[in-house]
Protein backbone atom coordinates (compact mmCIF):
# COMPACT_ATOMS: atom_id res chain seq x y z
CA UNK A 1 0.00 0.00 0.00
CA UNK A 2 0.96 2.97 -0.83
CA UNK A 3 1.10 6.35 1.33
CA UNK A 4 0.95 9.54 -0.74
CA UNK A 5 -0.31 8.25 -3.77
CA UNK A 6 -1.62 5.51 -6.20
CA UNK A 7 -0.24 3.63 -9.47
CA UNK A 8 -2.49 2.75 -12.40
CA UNK A 9 -2.20 -1.07 -11.70
CA UNK A 10 0.26 -3.43 -10.97
CA UNK A 11 1.63 -7.03 -12.66
CA UNK A 12 3.10 -10.07 -11.31
CA UNK A 13 5.03 -12.08 -13.43
CA UNK A 14 8.16 -14.07 -12.91
CA UNK A 15 7.46 -13.63 -9.01
CA UNK A 16 7.96 -10.14 -9.49
CA UNK A 17 6.21 -7.54 -8.55
CA UNK A 18 5.62 -4.79 -11.03
CA UNK A 19 4.19 -1.26 -10.46
CA UNK A 20 2.83 0.23 -13.67
CA UNK A 21 1.66 4.07 -13.97
CA UNK A 22 0.10 5.23 -17.20
CA UNK A 23 0.89 8.81 -18.26
CA UNK A 24 -0.91 10.27 -21.69
CA UNK A 25 0.67 13.33 -23.59
CA UNK A 26 -1.33 15.82 -21.06
CA UNK A 27 -0.08 14.08 -17.71
CA UNK A 28 2.72 15.30 -15.65
CA UNK A 29 5.45 13.01 -16.29
CA UNK A 30 7.96 13.62 -13.13
CA UNK A 31 4.60 13.01 -10.69
CA UNK A 32 4.36 9.76 -12.13
CA UNK A 33 8.05 9.21 -11.80
CA UNK A 34 7.29 10.07 -8.17
CA UNK A 35 4.88 7.68 -7.53
CA UNK A 36 6.73 4.56 -9.02
CA UNK A 37 9.88 5.96 -6.78
CA UNK A 38 6.93 5.91 -4.09
CA UNK A 39 6.14 2.12 -5.09
CA UNK A 40 9.83 0.84 -4.87
CA UNK A 41 10.43 2.39 -1.94
CA UNK A 42 6.99 0.32 -0.32
CA UNK A 43 7.91 -3.06 -1.73
CA UNK A 44 7.22 -3.47 -5.38
CA UNK A 45 10.43 -4.97 -7.26
CA UNK A 46 10.19 -2.96 -10.42
CA UNK A 47 7.95 0.18 -11.62
CA UNK A 48 7.34 0.85 -15.72
CA UNK A 49 6.07 3.71 -16.54
CA UNK A 50 3.92 3.17 -20.12
CA UNK A 51 3.13 6.28 -22.36
CA UNK A 52 2.63 7.40 -25.95
CA UNK A 53 5.42 6.83 -28.21
CA UNK A 54 5.63 10.41 -29.22
CA UNK A 55 6.33 11.35 -25.55
CA UNK A 56 8.59 8.62 -24.81
CA UNK A 57 10.84 9.73 -27.56
CA UNK A 58 10.86 13.44 -25.96
CA UNK A 59 11.84 11.48 -22.59
CA UNK A 60 15.46 11.20 -21.94
CA UNK A 61 16.00 7.39 -21.23
CA UNK A 62 18.59 8.24 -18.75
CA UNK A 63 16.53 8.95 -16.26
CA UNK A 64 14.63 5.37 -16.80
CA UNK A 65 18.56 3.37 -17.17
CA UNK A 66 19.71 5.62 -13.72
CA UNK A 67 16.82 4.87 -11.90
CA UNK A 68 16.11 1.62 -12.65
CA UNK A 69 12.74 2.16 -13.84
CA UNK A 70 11.35 1.02 -17.22
CA UNK A 71 10.09 3.06 -20.07
CA UNK A 72 7.44 1.69 -22.66
CA UNK A 73 5.86 3.26 -24.91
CA UNK A 74 2.40 2.13 -27.03
CA UNK A 75 2.37 3.56 -30.81
CA UNK A 76 -0.87 4.52 -32.81
CA UNK A 77 -1.86 0.91 -33.33
CA UNK A 78 -2.12 0.09 -29.94
CA UNK A 79 1.11 -1.61 -30.02
CA UNK A 80 3.47 -1.90 -26.70
CA UNK A 81 7.32 -1.53 -27.30
CA UNK A 82 9.74 -1.63 -24.34
CA UNK A 83 12.05 1.43 -24.72
CA UNK A 84 13.91 0.56 -21.23
CA UNK A 85 13.75 -2.58 -19.26
CA UNK A 86 12.82 -2.55 -15.53
CA UNK A 87 15.52 -3.22 -12.90
CA UNK A 88 14.85 -4.92 -9.94
CA UNK A 89 15.38 -2.06 -7.12
CA UNK A 90 15.43 -2.67 -3.76
CA UNK A 91 16.04 0.06 -0.92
Amino acid sequence: MLVNGMIDGEVYERGIKIAVELKSDNDDILRGLGQLLEALAHGYDEALLVTSQARAERLDIKVFEASGIGLAAVNSRGELKIIVEPKIVKF
